[in-house]
């Protein structure tokens, strides 16, 4: 039981089940010894319960500024009290802490837990969580502000470039997954790449007719060459190892295509191309895929345009000593052409044993971006289904069989759910950017130019001069 009585000096405190918590005498100096003893520079905060506040009041009046502050409390009564003093402060839950970390680290920001120590102890299991999930959160920023650093321009190149095609070629569309479509009824099977998806062939290859078929970009020629024809292939990588996947691809295959992904694959083929927005717009974009994994996006696609269950295959988050891919994968393709007598092919197979982070999992090996991944799609994909291989998910149903699913009722067409653009309107909206870059918009240069900000070597001429490539363009 939770109580907020007043201290000795008249300020609030809190009792639980009738034990002071913070000091019965004056209860803003249990705050003022734990920020005293804080490196506030350069940082951002998460607090693990505000202490009534007075975390709060002595971090602002160590300097920091109330919108580097992040408030985590364990229960509702001690928000409520929070919010009560604080309107403006942000509580942050759990599932934001890694976009957080990540915003501040663009900053220039480093992310720091503090707490009262009779928080933590009064509060262990909800603290144990709280430290595990900031952490967890810490790593995954880093990877993903490591990945934007390197990708961030191309991700915008694209964006422009892909959006330039929406006027000059046929078969473009747009779709909003967070739009109001009316959802068709059917059972999904998403396959990735991994080796565990040739164990599975035979029985979606069975299956075939009574499910709707989304695969990633390489997957595709795993089933193509068992004779299984995807109803779309999901493309989100940026990099031009696309056209490698997409060699041999019929052109009538309908391809579903980040915003953000390879332009020089995109706007040179035939096939329909319906590009999609998970959590931005066309008008509003990040400039960033929002999710660490093509067979994410599948998943998050398919399950905002079919009402039935949602099946994973060959999403293994490991390697095995089988390899690293599906058969008939490019990569597969490319290491057997390397291969001779002196350097076989499992040479290069198993090439991921050199890495510094590979770890043991059983019969599998995986790593700590894998790992991530997985907490990713548990989140996401939670009571949905998968086909036994790699890692597993605790989250998920194991599936041994597809009897029982299906429900197909008709064939996928792009033009249903994706709608074109008009010429003007994506003329204004790359001209608006440009015009924006040349201003020197603080926003869109921090999401354009993340590796400059962050070494602290931006200079306005990068702006100015993509600016006038596209405005030309």
């Amino acid at each position: 039981m939770i109580e907020i009585v007043p201290a000795k000096n008249g300020a609030d405190t809190v009792k639980i089940n009738g034990k002071f918590i913070l000091s019965a005498y004056d209860p803003f100096k249990d705050a003022v010894r734990v920020a005293r003893d804080t490196e506030t520079d350069k940082k951002i905060f998460f607090l693990f319960s505000s202490s009534l506040g007075y975390l709060i009041d002595a971090l602002i009046e160590r300097g920091v500024d109330i919108s580097d502050i992040f408030v985590y409390e364990p229960c509702k009564e001690l928000m409520h009290y929070t919010l009560s003093r604080y309107p403006e402060i942000r509580i942050a839950e759990i599932s934001e802490f890694s976009g957080i970390i990540e915003e501040g680290l663009l900053r220039g920001k480093r992310a720091e837990i503090i707490a009262v120590n009779s928080f933590k102890t009064s509060f262990p299991s909800e603290y144990l969580d709280f430290e595990d999930t900031f952490y967890r959160s810490f790593r995954s920023a880093v990877e993903n502000l490591k990945v934007s650093a390197y990708f961030s321009k191309v991700w915008f190149a694209n964006f422009l470039r892909n959006m330039l095609s929406l006027t000059s070629a046929t078969n473009r569309f747009v779709f909003h997954v967070t739009g109001n479509i009316p959802k068709s009824h059917g059972d999904v099977i998403v396959t990735a790449s991994g080796v565990s998806l040739d164990n599975h062939i035979e029985k979606i290859k069975a299956a075939r007719d009574r499910f709707y078929i989304f695969s990633v970009l390489s997957s595709a020629r795993t089933l193509l060459n068992n004779g299984i024809i995807p109803d779309a292939v999901i493309v989100s990588d940026a990099g031009v190892g696309n056209k490698l996947h997409f060699a041999g691809l019929p052109q009538d295959i309908p391809i579903l295509a980040s915003p953000y992904s390879s332009s020089a694959l995109l706007c040179n083929i035939k096939n329909p191309v319906m590009f999609y927005f998970t959590d931005d717009t066309i008008e509003n974009p990040h400039f960033s895929p929002s999710s660490p994994s093509v067979t994410i996006d599948a998943g998050i696609i398919a399950r905002s345009l079919f009402k039935g269950k949602l099946i994973f295959a060959g999403l293994d988050l490991a390697y095995s000593l089988a390899g690293c891919h599906s058969r008939y994968n490019a990569f597969n393709e490319i290491y057997a052409k390397k291969s001779n007598r002196l350097i076989p092919f499992m040479n290069f197979g198993l090439s991921f044993l050199r890495r510094g982070d590979i770890a043991e999992n059983g019969k599998n090996f995986t790593h700590s971006q894998f790992l991530m991944v997985r907490d990713f799609v548990s989140k996401t994909f939670g009571k949905e289904f998968y086909l036994e291989g790699g890692l597993g998910f605790d989250t998920m149903n194991l599936v041994k069989s597809l009897d029982s699913f299906g429900g197909r009722c008709r064939d996928f067409s792009v033009d249903k759910f994706g709608k074109t653009i008009e010429a003007s309107t994506v003329r204004d909206i790359i001209l608006d950017l440009c015009k924006k870059l040349k201003s020197r918009d603080s926003d869109l240069l921090k999401r354009v130019f993340v590796r400059e900000f962050v070494t602290g070597s931006f200079n306005p001429e990068f702006a100015e001069y993509y600016a006038g490539k596209f405005a030309r363009g």
